[in-house]
């Protein structure tokens, strides 16, 4: 039977588990309705700023010479624009990458989900959970497949995305991908992606998730580092 959020709040330690989590806003001049109709990242974290001033937040900024808000930093949550010229190639797209402390992780997911829908980013929401040293993640797609058939009351196979599962009666779905995969100089880093709904995906879900994921072994203690 798998614990419930009441029973794993007091043992889950992210800072243990995780070092950080990760997640990235587009905005885009083909695709300015993903954005709220914006197509410059500026102006997305400007909106950003706009709700945590409303909202008497404290937070930290970083500017250009010209005053423009590049950066924020709030609760956890770092806020960072990437601009298309500084990628390594020139794209449509400018990002805005959010990092996630693991410290605090209910009270940023609350307002990470607030800013999401604030600035009515229409991407799907994920984050993407880099495991700390001493923790592995099962990343055989085949592996995958046979835990989830044998706990099938917990995880349901995504019809429409190969190695995404859903949990029953969640919000919430998680596929484990090597970020590294498409630069063939850099060695596998396997990252846990779990995507959800900002209308109505709970901080506490969130932790049960993960919580289930540790119990079926899809999450684990690195052995060979202990």
């Amino acid at each position: 039977m798998f614990r419930d959020f009441r029973e794993m709040k007091s043992d889950l330690n992210f800072d243990n588990i995780f070092c950080s989590a990760d997640y990235s806003i587009f905005a885009s001049k083909s695709k300015p309705e993903n954005c709220g109709g914006r197509s410059n990242i500026l102006d997305v974290l400007n909106v950003i700023q706009n709700y945590l001033e409303n909202n008497n937040y404290i937070f930290s900024a970083n500017k250009n010479k010209d005053g423009t808000v590049t950066g924020l930093l709030v609760n956890g949550l770092k806020f960072r624009c990437i601009s298309a010229n500084s990628q390594m190639h020139i794209r449509d797209w400018e990002e805005l990458r959010v990092t996630m402390s693991m410290f605090s992780f209910e009270s940023s997911f609350e307002l990470l989900k607030s800013l999401i829908q604030y600035a009515e980013i229409k991407d799907g929401a994920y984050l993407r959970f880099v495991p700390n040293t001493g923790y592995r993640y099962v990343t055989s797609e085949e592996t995958l497949s046979a835990i989830a058939y044998k706990n099938s009351n917990l995880l349901i196979p995504d019809g429409k995305s190969m190695g995404t599962y859903r949990f029953c009666n969640e919000n919430v779905r998680f596929t484990i991908l090597d970020k590294n995969k498409y630069y063939n100089a850099e060695p596998a880093q396997y990252i846990l992606s779990i995507g959800f709904r900002p209308e109505d995906t709970t901080s506490e879900q969130m932790l049960n998730c993960i919580r289930n994921l540790i119990d079926i072994g899809i999450i684990a203690k690195d052995d060979a580092s202990s």
